[in-house]
């Protein structure tokens, strides 16, 4: 059986809600990006990059816990269909939620 993805709109979000989400998204991507530039610096002493490091550590955790909240509050609030394995996106051009399958969606 050949393994496929298929995306499926499963409904669709406010502005308001899009907005906020597309914030913690950015966070999450920006706070990845310097975890990165830490890890990776040979300029800073070893004491600071624990510091920065640990402060980053923590960031990523409360905003992964604000992400994950606010998916599974959506999830309640709207009842989207879901799939065992499936994962929603959304498209912040149009508001859409999609169902990210692995094959196909019914």
């Amino acid at each position: 059986m050949e393994n496929k993805m298929e995306n499926k709109i499963v409904g669709t979000i406010t502005e308001e809600e899009k907005n906020h989400i597309e914030r913690l998204y950015e966070r999450k991507c920006g706070l990845s990006e310097l975890l990165y530039s830490i890890t990776d610096n040979n300029l800073l002493n070893s004491e600071l990059k624990n510091t920065i490091y640990q402060k980053l550590v923590d960031d990523m955790g409360k905003t992964q816990n604000l992400y994950d909240k606010w998916w599974n509050d959506i999830q309640d609030k709207y009842q989207w269909e879901s799939v065992e394995g499936g994962s929603y996106r959304i498209d912040f051009l149009s508001n859409n939620v999609l169902l990210i399958c692995n094959y196909t969606c019914s």
